[in-house]
């Protein structure tokens, strides 16, 4: 029986509601600040999404739209850089050509001090401040923060970021890359960007989740509704005047910080945009020579049936030798017990012939992948093998693969010299960001500091740590527990020139190391 009887709510209820619905729907107010028209509305699906969109923008292209848009580079950098995300999870070579760049950096940093001579090194304030710099990259981490910049400056040239710092640690917030538009440069930072503040109308967007200037400059963005307006002093982020008054310019100081690949122009275009026409070259040939391959796989086997009597033609009644209808019947019975990849012909046959497609340029899709590769890299052999060079000549060609991806340490050294020397109190500090992952380059470093060594040189704490990829406030607290837990007591000499007694030195030439190259011809494998 349905029950028809009438639910009613108390007041209470009703006043839950409505407290309910007002909280929903209602601007956001923290701290004093009504963020106007940004109303926040949680959901994990949304969340998730808002994440994935900071920066993955992929545009599915054609051969013709690529070519169009390289021809107009200078007007379609934003649709270069959809594309190069799509080609990033597209094509393997592409990709691969990224991580063997993004890998070569090292991201180890160094620094010496600009205004310290003397007696300042043994200060109370010499050392305090020190600490703050060993303190900033114990919180910052270098070298994960430096592999997310390369690998978005290769796929887009520019990365917008924010940083940001808590008790916890410091980090570079992602910005969502489509709403923000480089517009200037200064003496700090060598890029400027504006920032889209409309963003935060969306109601997946969490406005409290990006810096405090930001949601100033939206309340007094929303507060208003001129299309025109001037903010040249604002204490916030800075404003000028601008017709679409949603552009706000961002601050340095703030945090705001973009990084650029090439850093000579303000041409946002991808640097691997060149090789997009190979790339699809690439994928047509890889098909054509799959359909040869294919095609070459059949072995062809034809001739005649005979018959009974010369010159009795085949339309006549059992004018062949074998009846067609008994020789259907047989072959149907033998194709059931074979693969169906074999295929069965009449037999017998007079005047039997054969054929295959024979392919006179059956190696053109691995041709054609070296050449991309070539074009991708001076070290071709690191993302499609077919050849080898000698030791020496890929050893040349890997430093000048780093030597190019290593520009962008020198917008790391800008970062560092802004953002931690705002740490310190009265001693400001310089500092370097170097170092590959190559060995022979790594150990050819080391071996230069041992020289120096010889020669009664000696580089702080921080040069040599970062030549062997440690962190510098890592070396001197091994170093310090090495000193205070007893371990040197615990060591024996070593045998050196001074000390052998010519016992135990080894018979015949002196070892050499594997990677000293005494053949230019070797072989690199």
């Amino acid at each position: 029986m349905e029950n028809t009887e009438e639910v009613s709510l108390s007041s209470e209820q009703v006043w839950d509601v409505l407290q309910y619905a007002d909280a929903l729907y209602r601007d956001i107010k923290i701290n004093g600040l009504d963020l106007y028209g940004n109303t926040y509305f949680y959901n994990p699906s949304t969340e998730k999404l808002n994440l994935k969109n900071l920066t993955n923008n992929p545009k599915v292209s054609s051969l013709e739209e690529i070519r169009s848009a390289q021809a107009n580079y200078k007007y379609n950098d934003e649709l270069l850089q959809e594309m190069s995300e799509f080609m990033k999870y597209w094509d393997s070579l592409y990709n691969k050509a990224l991580r063997y760049y993004s890998s070569l950096l090292a991201w180890n940093w160094s620094y010496s001090c600009t205004n310290a001579q003397g007696a300042d090194y043994a200060s109370k304030e010499y050392k305090e401040d020190l600490q703050k710099v060993l303190d900033f990259f114990t919180k910052f981490n270098l070298k994960s923060e430096g592999s997310r910049i390369i690998d978005n400056c290769l796929v887009s040239d520019s990365y917008f970021t924010w940083f940001r710092k808590s008790s916890l640690g410091y980090t570079l917030q992602i910005m969502p890359q489509d709403r923000c538009k480089i517009t200037g440069t200064s003496a700090v930072s060598r890029f400027l960007y504006d920032f889209d503040l409309s963003y935060f109308y969306d109601p997946s967007v969490n406005i409290l989740n990006y810096d405090n200037s930001l949601q100033k400059a939206f309340v007094d963005f929303s507060k208003k509704g001129d299309n025109i307006r001037t903010f040249a002093n604002s204490k916030n982020a800075l404003r000028t005047t601008y017709i679409y008054n949603n552009w706000v310019r961002t601050k340095v100081d703030r945090g705001a910080w973009c990084w650029k690949f090439n850093d000579e122009d303000f041409n946002v275009v991808p640097p691997f945009t060149v090789i997009f026409k190979a790339i699809f070259d690439d994928d047509v040939i890889q098909r054509l020579q799959k359909n040869k391959d294919m095609i070459g796989s059949n072995f062809l086997l034809w001739g005649e049936m005979p018959l009974k009597k010369e010159g009795m033609v085949g339309t006549e009644k059992s004018a062949f030798k074998v009846d067609p209808k008994q020789t259907g019947q047989l072959l149907n019975l033998a194709r059931k017990g074979v693969s169906k990849e074999i295929k069965i012909i009449p037999l017998p046959l007079e005047n039997t012939r054969t054929a295959q497609f024979q392919d006179g340029n059956s190696n053109m899709a691995q041709n054609l992948l070296k050449s991309t590769a070539g074009q991708i890299s001076n070290a071709p052999e690191f993302l499609y093998s077919t050849e080898h060079m000698s030791q020496e000549a890929l050893k040349n060609a890997l430093y000048l693969d780093y030597k190019w991806v290593s520009k962008i340490y020198r917008q790391m050294e800008d970062f560092l010299d802004y953002f931690v020397n705002k740490e310190t109190t009265k001693y400001k500090f310089k500092f370097t960001v170097s170092g590959s992952n190559l060995y022979w380059n790594r150990k050819d470093e080391q071996d230069s500091f041992i020289k120096l060594l010889d020669k009664g040189i000696l580089l702080n704490e921080s040069k040599i740590a970062s030549l062997w990829d440690m962190e510098c406030q890592e070396l001197i607290a091994n170093m310090d527990e090495m000193k205070h837990n007893g371990f040197i007591d615990k060591l024996q000499l070593l045998l050196n020139t001074n000390t052998n007694n010519g016992e135990v030195k080894p018979n015949g030439r002196p070892m050499t190391d594997d990677n000293d190259n005494t053949e230019l011809s070797r072989n690199y494998s």
